[in-house]
This record gives structure tokens, C-alpha cells and sequence, in this order.
């Protein structure tokens, strides 16, 4: 299980400390923090799988967050990316992620809740305000 810590306006000097684990299988290829180098506004670890992210901000504000709940099953290899979700978030460039915060917020709730995405809260904040969150349980 992935582990998310966040003090949100609670030190004078900063505005957002954060403290997250990425616990995914061992076996499964990422790259550490780093600018990426097809959207170099945003500074995030990388998923090699998938292209997307666990965790990332970006200069224009953006910060998404992706945790996860293992059950144990093994993953379905047909469940979509949340990954790539936060990495559409980050970078901006999915129409259908538009700034409407309601909007966006209805899309995420909805990305994480059908089959087969495996357990996940998301967490996305822009402009230093939350905008969406959703969490999936099994």
C-alpha cells in the first residue's frame, strides 16, 4: 500500500510539505525525479510501463498524486493507467481534462471507480487548491 503524508498550509515558510512512498512491484521499471524530457515543466518520477506518474508538479501549478491498495490479485493487464491519468493532469494536454474544476472532478471520480482499476485514491491540486479527489476501494 502507498503511503501519502501531506501538511497543506501548515508551516509559515511553506505553503505544501510531502512525504510519499511509491510502493509498486519491485520488478516493475521506473525512473527516478527528474524534468521529464517530452513536457520539461514537469518534475516527477516516471513510470517506465506505462509512461505515466505516481507523484508530479508541474510550473504551472498542477500537483497529482496517485496512491494504490494491493488485495493481492494480480493486475489486470487490461485496466487503464492511472499513471497516465496524472500525467494528462500534469502536462495539460487532454481536452477532456479542461480546468472546469467540477468537470475534472467528475472525470477522475469517474476514471478510478469502474473495473478493472485496481484500488487508488488520486489527489490532484492546482493553483493551491484542491480540485479533485477520488479513492477507489475494493
Amino acid at each position: 500500500m502507498c503511503v501519502l503524508a501531506l501538511a497543506w498550509q501548515a508551516h509559515p515558510g511553506w505553503r505544501l510539505v510531502l512525504a510519499a512512498n511509491r510502493d509498486e512491484r519491485h520488478d516493475r521499471a521506473s525512473a527516478p525525479l527528474a524534468r521529464w524530457t517530452d513536457a520539461p515543466t514537469v518534475l516527477g518520477g516516471r513510470d517506465l510501463v506505462s509512461g505515466g506518474t505516481w507523484l508530479g508538479v508541474s510550473n504551472e501549478g498542477r500537483l497529482a498524486v496517485v496512491t494504490n491498495l494491493h488485495t493481492g490479485a494480480p493486475p489486470d493487464p487490461q485496466a487503464p493507467s492511472r499513471g497516465q491519468l496524472l500525467k494528462d493532469l500534469l502536462t495539460g494536454t487532454d481536452p477532456a481534462l479542461a480546468p472546469s474544476s467540477e468537470a475534472l472532478a467528475t472525470f477522475i471520480r469517474g476514471y478510478v471507480q469502474p473495473e478493472p482499476v485496481i484500488g487508488a485514491t488520486v489527489l490532484y491540486i492546482e493553483d493551491s487548491r484542491v480540485v479533485a479527489e477520488a479513492t477507489k476501494r475494493m
